[in-house]
């Protein structure tokens, strides 16, 4: 039963004779209580639901800070990774900088190596090709030097066989 302030104000009661009707007294003093009590439990539930909304607000709040406490620590890390993950990766290009020298440095040495080496073989070659006309000169003078004495033996031979037919004869 709801009773407004202004029900109340205006309330009249008849009189009688000792005063105030007693009965209407009592009953508008009966709808005011009973229209209180309504209003102290409405009042108590509210305060409860007004003390739950707070402290669900306020567990909200504490969520929402720690989710933005999340937030900025996962950001840090985050920034951390980036740059852990910048340092990482100039220390890998800084590794393979190092790698291709030592490896341009190898190829250069190898390189110099086989130059070196070709140098070598040709002046070996140039060696032995000297040594070989050396040897087939050395053959030549010698097949010469049989080719002139076969060649006097032939003639000796055939200045003996025409001294040996001058004698028969």
């Amino acid at each position: 039963m709801k009773i407004t302030p202004m029900e109340i104000q205006k309330q009249v009661f008849k009189r009688s004779l000792w005063g105030l009707d007693s009965n209407q007294v009592e009953s508008f003093l009966e709808t005011v209580s009973l229209a209180m009590e309504e209003l102290v439990l409405e009042n108590r539930g509210l305060q409860e639901a007004q003390a739950l909304l707070k402290a669900e607000v306020r567990g909200y709040k504490e969520r929402e800070e720690g989710f933005r406490e999340s937030i900025l620590h996962s950001k840090q890390v985050m920034e951390g990774m980036e740059k852990n993950a910048k340092k990482e990766a100039e220390l890998i290009v800084s590794q393979a900088e190092i790698k291709a020298e030592d490896i341009i440095n190898r190829a250069h040495q190898s390189y110099a190596k086989v130059k070196d080496d070709i140098t070598e073989l040709k002046r070996q070659r140039a060696l032995l090709d000297a040594r070989i006309r050396g040897v087939l000169a050395a053959h030549k003078k010698i097949l010469d030097i049989n080719r002139e004495e076969s060649q006097a033996l032939d003639s000796r031979d055939d200045k003996i066989a025409v001294f040996k037919k001058s004698q028969r004869s």
